[in-house]
């Protein structure tokens, strides 16, 4: 009887150790597999256009930093267009926007927040040159152009 009740004992806490073990590998593993890179912005191109106006964004590659071509022809003023290049942190699309308009080159600071299928652009104070938010942190993001994937027109 005793005999039977040592094995017993012994059986369990080895099978308990062993558990733990498993679990362990298991939640190892679980993190290893997750993706590197995790936001909601996808490949594609992002438009918006009401007759008078139209922006278009498009994502070329999002990887460690995110890439693409941006266009504005707002109504009543000059037509610009370049290149894009950030990151995505909080599901908010922070980069440096290099364009062209009436011949000459300029870059500026562009963000947007990402709705599901939407692109709200933010707003906010710039610095004296024109290139930086001042304050990242308290922009306001406009739905008067909500850029939609797949409502591109070129």
């Amino acid at each position: 009887m005793r005999f039977l009740l040592m094995t017993v004992l012994a059986a369990s806490i080895f099978c308990s150790c062993n558990n733990e073990v498993k679990t362990g590998e298991t939640a190892t593993t679980k993190q290893t597999t997750q993706p590197t890179n995790q936001n909601d912005l996808e490949i594609g191109c992002y438009g918006f256009t009401d007759g008078k106006s139209s922006v278009m964004l498009d994502v070329m590659e999002n990887k460690e930093q995110v890439k693409g071509n941006l266009s504005y022809a707002l109504a009543e003023k000059d037509k610009n267009e370049g290149t894009f290049t950030g990151s995505v942190k909080d599901n908010t699309l922070m980069a440096t926007y290099s364009f062209q308009s009436e011949g000459k080159t300029s870059t500026r600071m562009l963000a947007f927040k990402i709705e599901g299928n939407k692109l709200m652009e933010g707003f906010g104070e710039m610095s004296a040159d024109g290139v930086n938010f001042v304050n990242a942190n308290s922009l306001s993001y406009s739905s008067n152009m909500p850029l939609e994937k797949g409502k591109c027109s070129k």
